[in-house]
């Protein structure tokens, strides 16, 4: 957002912001000095510029749309951050407890519910069947094995619980489960969050656009009260 303050201030002393694009800013410099590029190099061969093509002027945007850029931007990092928090769980359990998020069955809303609610290994191996099949049933939908399901969960938790015995920390690993679900859901809200104020300001600004619509496979965001997205 450097770029801002600078072009308010040239327009402020009387002068006129220019677009250039990547593609021409090489040619230029290619065609004027033949150096490698670098950011002084790039400001003396762009005071040419006009002298070779004619760029239109930079046109600002709004208060609105700079707002919607930075929540689209916020919320773009906060994705990335969601990602790399769920491989880096997928990665503990992969090495730490295979077993058990095999059989989560491959229902991500189970692979977090479970290790929420029984992060250590001996706990989820002793958890209450009734329990546990109650938090898999709520967490996963059309499976009718979940008795099962659960059983399984039970049974590779206390086989990797023995079998780490003596040679990890549990009490560590029970620990790390719970920062990296942590991480991931505090990233998961940020994205919420971004994702409602971009929501925010681009209906302020532009409302239902007729022409992202037309294109198959796009159509309207619509929000519950308790802020759950809708397709």
């Amino acid at each position: 957002m450097t770029w801002l303050a600078l072009a308010l201030a040239v327009e402020r002393a009387g002068g006129q912001m220019e677009m250039i694009g990547a593609r021409h800013s090489s040619r230029l410099r290619g065609a004027i000095m033949s150096k490698n590029k670098s950011d002084v190099i790039d400001s003396e061969v762009l005071t040419h510029v006009g002298e070779i093509f004619d760029p239109p002027p930079l046109m600002l945007a709004s208060p609105g749309q700079l707002a919607l850029r930075r929540a689209a931007v916020r919320r773009a990092g906060a994705v990335i951050d969601g990602n790399r928090y769920w491989r880096r769980l997928l990665s503990l359990a992969r090495w730490a407890f295979p077993d058990v998020w095999s059989a989560f069955a491959g229902s991500e809303s189970t692979a977090l519910a479970v290790p929420g609610r029984w992060p250590h290994l001996r706990s989820l191996a002793s958890a209450r069947a009734a329990t546990l099949t109650a938090v898999v049933a709520g967490h996963t939908r059309d499976v009718a094995d979940t008795p099962s399901r659960a059983t399984a969960i039970k049974a590779a938790a206390r086989g990797w619980a023995d079998f780490w015995d003596g040679h990890l920390d549990l009490d560590a690993l029970a620990v790390d489960v719970t920062e990296h679900l942590a991480d991931l859901q505090e990233s998961r809200a940020r994205v919420e969050r971004f994702t409602c104020h971009a929501r925010q300001w681009w209906e302020h600004l532009y409302g239902d656009d007729p022409l992202n619509l037309s294109l198959p496979g796009l159509g309207p965001a619509s929000w519950s009260p308790n802020g759950a997205r809708k397709s």
